[in-house]
């Protein structure tokens, strides 16, 4: 969410596949919250904010999430010390 790809993605796109993501972004309520009362900097989860052991899950074939983007900001933050596991591909 820390360059504006997700909500961009999500509200915007024109989904091909998906009805049903389709639907919940066009939903006037949805669609309101996440255009006009999404405030980034409480919604950001940052690499320092996480616990010591945490896990972070991603898909290569993400349509709303520039993974390689968060992969690369997470490994330039990651403390000194912290062991990073080898990627393996999403089987979706």
């Amino acid at each position: 969410m820390f360059t504006g790809h997700l909500i961009r993605n999500f509200v915007y796109t024109p989904w091909v596949t998906g009805l049903t993501t389709w639907f919940i972004s066009r939903d006037i309520h949805h669609a309101a919250s996440v255009c006009r009362r999404f405030f980034w900097s409480d919604l950001n989860l940052w690499p320092d904010q996480l616990p010591e052991h945490a896990m972070v899950v991603l898909c290569e074939q993400d349509t709303l999430l520039p993974v390689q983007d968060v992969v690369t900001m997470l490994q330039s933050e990651a403390p000194h010390g912290r062991k990073q596991k080898q990627q393996k591909q999403c089987g979706i």
